[in-house]
């Protein structure tokens, strides 16, 4: 399966793929077995287990801050906000999440409340992985 087949019906936000984010074996490896389950069907719901997947790959790879940023607005965009809201919180614990991204992130979170967010939670966060920011 394409990778941007693959992005679509899992309801990926446009930003994955945009930023290049899907490319790898990982990704590669996510699409077959996606394939493998739905085989031609998109699947009308349950599709955050893989973009949550896609996550934790690049939270696990401890990404360089433009990827941080990229993956930052692709949680901002996502559908389940839920799941949005905890991955923003494990990318603001990461290094190479700036104060600006913070900022920005506030910025954008009241607009999408359910993302169960609290500010203060995430300077939280924040200020715990990055004591002298």
């Amino acid at each position: 399966m394409q990778i941007s087949l693959f992005a679509q019906r899992a309801s990926f936000p446009d930003v994955w793929l945009d930023h290049g984010l899907l490319v790898g074996p990982f990704f590669e490896a996510q699409a077959r077995e996606f394939e493998r389950e739905y085989e031609s069907e998109t699947p009308e719901g349950g599709t955050e287990h893989w973009r949550y997947g896609a996550f934790v790959h690049w939270l696990r790879a401890k990404p360089a801050e433009a990827t941080v940023v990229a993956l930052a607005e692709a949680a901002l965009r996502d559908q389940d906000p839920s799941m949005a809201g905890n991955v923003i919180l494990e990318l603001a614990a990461l290094p190479a999440f700036s104060h600006q991204l913070l900022e920005h992130v506030l910025a954008r979170a009241p607009a999408r409340k359910e993302l169960g967010v609290a500010p203060e939670k995430l300077r939280a966060v924040f200020a715990k992985a990055h004591p002298a920011g």
